[in-house]
């Protein structure tokens, strides 16, 4: 299962939007089953390049990378245009992913400058 949920596209994506990327059924309503399979298969694919054991939490810049990747997805199956914004998220996430092996990527969001050390004396 995984640890993503519709929210998590909810807060991305306008509820339109995600309607029009999932509503299969075409009742109005987001199918929870392509939300799911989205996610998972994001989450599948961090956990497998990264080597997270399932079931162990997506937090911080993996959880965004997560959902960039689901968006992603989301857009391919419906073979519709990646708006720049996605594709450039999605693009970086697969960078970092690509360095973590490596040592060169952090798991660091641009919010964690605040509390670099020398920093919080700022505040």
């Amino acid at each position: 299962m995984s640890a993503l949920t519709t929210t998590d596209l909810a807060l991305a994506l306008s509820g339109e939007t995600l309607v029009q990327l999932t509503d299969d059924d075409r009742d109005g309503f987001a199918d929870e089953a392509v939300v799911a399979e989205a996610l998972a298969g994001a989450e599948r694919e961090i956990r497998d390049r990264t080597g997270m054991a399932d079931g162990s939490p997506l937090v911080g810049a993996r959880r965004d990378d997560a959902v960039a990747l689901a968006v992603e997805r989301l857009f391919h199956r419906r073979r519709q245009t990646l708006p720049s914004e996605w594709a450039i998220r999605a693009a970086g996430a697969r960078q970092r992913l690509h360095r973590l092996p490596h040592g060169t990527a952090t798991n660091r969001t641009p919010d964690d400058r605040a509390t670099r050390p020398g920093n919080l004396n700022r505040y």
